[in-house]
């Protein structure tokens, strides 16, 4: 899930990547890289704004989930 949330295009755009399902081969500077690359490229649409990006990774054990088979 890709959200945007911005006051005003022009001064802050703050991206969160959300969903995310841990897996080993997700490792911190895999998100990291996930994470750089989307505030780019979304700096590269809105150059005079400041651009933020947070990835949050989802732990299916440890959350409230449920899937059908």
């Amino acid at each position: 899930m890709l959200i945007l949330h911005s006051r005003r295009v022009g001064s802050e755009i703050i991206v969160e990547i959300s969903g995310l399902f841990e897996k080993t081969e997700r490792t911190f500077d895999v998100k990291k890289r996930l994470a750089k690359a989307a505030g780019e490229a979304v700096k590269s649409l809105f150059p005079n704004a400041k651009v933020e990006c947070f990835v949050y990774a989802f732990y299916p054990t440890l959350s409230n989930f449920w899937k059908s088979e």
